[in-house]
């Protein structure tokens, strides 16, 4: 892997290790809402993936019976009998990156991530990041069940244990305090051992610690694996070699050839005694003192050997970068699954006349998905080499490859290969595109070069190009090629040359597209630049458009500031005039020529480095990516629109009342919706003031309005209204509910204020509020009332107030909504936090449960008639949490509040775009017939 590309990967997994847990996790909508027409609930986002899922970095067997691998295309779970999988990945709620698996101490299923731990019992998957208010979990290295009914993890700072409820870090001595751990393993009387990338190892016995130094052990360095005999010997693999203790004594292992000139990878042992041995050229059962080797023979997919695992009947399995061997006997069989990607790094990416798409990776080769199919080519095939940076395609269908080591072009049956010695002026082939007259051009660190059938004629500075190193280009529909340079970007129209330097910049640009009305985009440093052919229009990423501030929220979009360059790689527009963005660390993002909007690894991207982008012929997008391919469509739910007589389409509070009638607020008026006919109150009517901004209904059928001159009555037939006075304290009213004694309670600007029907009473911290700043509340079903303020929730029985916060349970002090279920529980949340109270039991949901909350707008909760909890998004989006699992409807609409009426329907009030209706199945969108 060159420079560059280390470089992108390396920042693609410092985003992955530090933000993937608090990514946003929907298309976020930026700037002002633009108003359509007309108005569809937002098409579902949808990517697929595919993922080579054979390259194995670990594997385990899990309580079933069943084969667990990891690697970069994600986990697969195999069923040895039927030779079935299954596979998951971003979609399923993995990150990516695995680093390890392993079987939990409750019969979990654990992956160790570059970010934390992921938690997969068979139905809900559950993310950890943080093992304390302020302290991350970390890149997790190893997984072990323990003989304590814990689960333990070597991390990349040091050793956790989680019981179940409580995670711990341990550190042998100061020594090794937050140092690396390389291996872990369980030995037969029930100790853990550590492998600490000091060299040192470590023994845990439940008590004590004892320390074995890399000077004790002549390890000479780091272990990389550690394994239990029966005999309760301890195996180690260190650049030392293989090592053995007795419990008393070091032992090194001569090695017979060819082992000892192979790196040795992998130990396992088997029940009858022996030792498994896996390395980067076979693999060794050592017996006592016999050895028996394997290497190079049938039944093997690949000699290099990633991971060993051996079952409870001593049959070895073998995980290679190419899929897994298992040796039963004298007979082989291999599980590979059918994703024929040929490598997860892909970095180029090509649509073929006839619909087929090509992807180059990263040392692999090439792949071709027909649709169904895959197929791969490589140096033995006749590729010029295996690192495909550039793919380009003739419209007769013939394929040019750029690679590090010059160019291919393949016709479908036969390869021809072009190198320095045939006149290219480098061999790095960046980028390749194909002009009008088919002549095909290639970009180069030492200028471009065009090859129009016969001989290659080169182009530099000397001949007008901005600069030599040229890593991107494309051919414009006037037929004149463009050239991103590492000094701006240059125009040649077949005999003149123009260079924009300072005008576009004076960066790098990394890629160029055109879009439909003909303008020109360029992809550089953090930057997004358009020129239309006078003038030139910048979008900074970090600054005016703060789009990696809504794909990284806080409180982690500090570490954009660390991170050189997040790089802009490929551009491609679709048929509905959309400008796509890949970015070399950040995601994908999308302009739709007014809003901006990205996507992330948690909206099923499959992985945040996105390397390249081609638009198939039915217009969807397929993208290239470090960590496979992603196939981005959309499908619409099934939607209708209406236009009513909704009185605005800004709606600011939705209640239900006990008939069922749904009351809007908005503006300009209230609006009510009884399933046949839309009814609007405005001043004229009896409001005190137009702008409604609350409602509640009461348990006696009143309705109650609140807005920023005060409060509004109405009993069905007259209205009466509270306006600013020594009692109300403050005439904005911020909400309003009626608790089920039927008392009003009122929040304010000024404060909180009940109103018995006769007298007005102010509510302080004096006489039992956590805070003056009150926030939210909620009426249990026991009767009592609860408050959220700034600093904590308080309930409030009629006589006294009893307050709660983080201490007591809460996931945050800050609680912005409360809901409450009609049977008894109550919900708090606040944006990253939720937490259920069932009257006796806290239990807290963060972002390292689900990522989703770290956009939810708390002030948009709702009950579901099932008991399912919906959040609106920011940023446009509509989440659900049934208990067990998260469900995110992306659409691209600002949700201001919810509503649940009594016929289990779910309502949706918007910013600007009407009310929306979902029973379940079907999303109804209401607009005033006036807009």
């Amino acid at each position: 892997m060159n420079a560059r590309r280390t470089t992108l990967f390396r920042i693609s997994l410092l985003f992955v290790m530090f933000a993937a847990a608090a990514c946003r996790c929907t298309a976020c909508g930026l700037g002002e809402p633009s108003e359509p027409g007309p108005l569809t609930v937002s098409p579902q986002s949808v990517f697929t993936n595919y993922t080579n899922a054979n390259h194995v970095v670990g594997m385990t067997l899990d309580t079933h019976g069943d084969l667990w691998t990891v690697g970069d295309g994600g986990a697969v779970r195999w069923n040895l009998t039927e030779r079935s999988y299954t596979k998951f990945n971003v979609q399923d709620g993995l990150p990516t990156h695995l680093r390890c698996v392993g079987v939990g101490h409750d019969d979990a299923m654990w992956f160790g991530t570059p970010s934390g731990a992921t938690r997969f019992d068979g139905v809900v998957w559950k993310t950890f990041t943080s093992i304390g208010v302020e302290t991350r979990l970390g890149e997790v290295l190893v997984v072990e069940a323990g003989a304590d009914d814990a689960t333990w993890f070597g991390t990349a700072t040091g050793i956790v244990r989680f019981d179940g409820s409580a995670w711990t870090r341990f550190t042998p001595d100061e020594d090794l305090e937050n140092v690396r751990v390389e291996a872990m393993a369980s030995a037969p009387d029930g100790a853990m051992w550590f492998a600490h990338a000091t060299g040192d190892l470590s023994r845990y016995d439940g008590h004590s610690w004892s320390i074995f130094t890399r000077e004790e052990t002549s390890l000479e360095g780091p272990a990389s694996t550690l394994a239990f005999t029966t005999d309760g010997n301890l195996w180690v693999v260190s650049p030392a070699g293989l090592r053995s203790y007795d419990g008393s004594s070091w032992r090194k292992i001569d090695l017979p050839d060819p082992l000892a000139e192979s790196e040795l990878t992998a130990l396992a042992a088997a029940p009858d005694g022996g030792l498994w041995i896996g390395t980067q050229n076979g693999a060794a059962f050592l017996d006592d003192a016999t050895w028996t080797l394997l290497h190079t023979g049938p039944g093997w997919i690949d000699d290099g050997v990633s991971a060993l695992i051996v079952d409870g009947q001593g049959i070895p399995l073998f995980g290679t970068a190419r899929g897994v061997s298992r040796l039963e006997g004298d007979r082989w069989t291999q599980f590979i699954t059918d994703d024929g990607l040929a490598g997860n790094q892909v970095l180029s990416t090509a649509v073929a006349p006839n619909g087929d798409l090509w992807f180059g990776t990263d040392g692999s080769g090439v792949s071709r998905f027909d649709g169904e199919a895959w197929e791969s080519y490589s140096t033995a095939d006749g590729l010029i080499d295996d690192v495909v940076q550039a793919i380009a395609v003739s419209p007769e269908g013939v394929l040019w490859f750029g690679t590090e080591r010059g160019v291919s072009r393949f016709d479908g049956d036969s390869w021809t290969n072009f190198n320095r010695d045939d006149g290219l002026p480098d061999e790095d082939i960046r980028a390749i595109a194909i002009d009008a007259s088919g002549d095909v051009w290639v970009a180069t660190w030492q200028g471009v070069s065009c090859f129009d059938g016969q001989v290659w004629r080169s182009y530099d500075t000397d001949d007008g190009l901005a600069h030599n190193w040229v890593s991107s280009l494309t051919v414009d529909t006037d037929g004149a090629l463009w050239f991103g340079t590492s000094e701006g970007s240059s125009r040649f129209d077949g005999q003149n040359w123009t260079a924009y330097g300072a005008d576009a910049g004076g960066m790098s640009v990394r890629s160029i597209a055109q879009a439909p009305d003909g303008s020109m985009w360029f992809g550089q440093c953090d930057t997004i630049r358009r020129f239309d052919g006078q003038e030139w229009i910048s979008h900074n990423l970090r600054g005016d458009l703060g789009i990696l501030f809504v794909l990284v929220p806080p409180p982690f979009s500090f570490l954009l500031a660390s991170v050189t360059c997040v790089s802009v790689d490929a551009i491609a527009s679709t048929p509905d005039g959309m400008m796509w963005f890949a970015t070399g660390s950040a995601g994908l993002i999308r302009f739709d020529g007014e809003n901006w909007s990205g996507f992330t690894s948690h909206d099923g991207l499959a992985d945040n480095a996105v390397t390249s982008i081609v638009v198939a012929s039915d217009g969807s997008l397929w993208l290239g990516t470090m960590s496979g391919v992603s196939h981005y469509t959309t499908h619409s739910w099934e939607t209708s629109e209406q236009r009513v007589g909704l009185i605005d389409n800004q709606i600011q509070a939705l209640a239900s009342d006990s008939q069922g009638a749904v009351w809007m607020g908005t503006p300009w008026g209230v609006t009510r919706f009884d399933g046949m006919e839309w009814t609007s109150y405005t001043s004229d009517d009896g409001l005190w003031a137009d702008d409604v901004e609350s409602i509640t209904a009461a348990p006696n059928g009143d309705l109650w309005f609140g807005g920023w001159t005060g409060l509004t009555q109405f009993d069905g037939q007259r209205w009466t209204t509270y306006a600013h006075n020594e009692a109300l304290q403050g005439q904005q009213v911020e909400a309003v509910t009626v608790s089920p004694d039927g008392c009003l309670w009122v929040i304010t600007n000024e404060g909180l204020v009940s109103y018995d029907g006769r007298e007005w009473t102010a509510h302080d911290p004096g006489e039992g509020l956590p805070s003056g700043e009150v926030l939210s509340f909620g009426s249990a079903a026991d009767g009592a009332l609860w408050v959220g303020t700034e600093s904590g929730a308080a309930r409030f029985d009629g006589a006294s107030w009893t307050t709660y916060d983080t201490q007591n349970g809460l996931a945050t002090d800050r609680v912005e909504a409360i809901a409450a279920y009609p049977q008894g529980g109550l919900w708090f949340a606040s944006l990253g936090g939720l937490t259920r109270f069932d009257g006796r039991n806290w239990i807290r949901f963060t972002s390292d449960d689900s990522p989703f909350l770290m956009r939810i707008r708390a002030a948009s909760m709702a009950i579901g008639s099932d008991g399912s909890l919906w959040f609106g998004q920011s940023g446009g989006g509509l989440l659900r949490f049934d208990g067990g699992r998260w469900t995110l409807y992306p659409i691209d609409i600002d949700v201001e509040t919810l509503a649940t009426a009594p016929d289990g329907g779910l309502w949706i009030g918007t910013f600007g775009r009407g009310v929306i209706h979902f029973d379940g199945q079907t999303w109804t969108a209401y607009r005033s017939n006036g807009t």
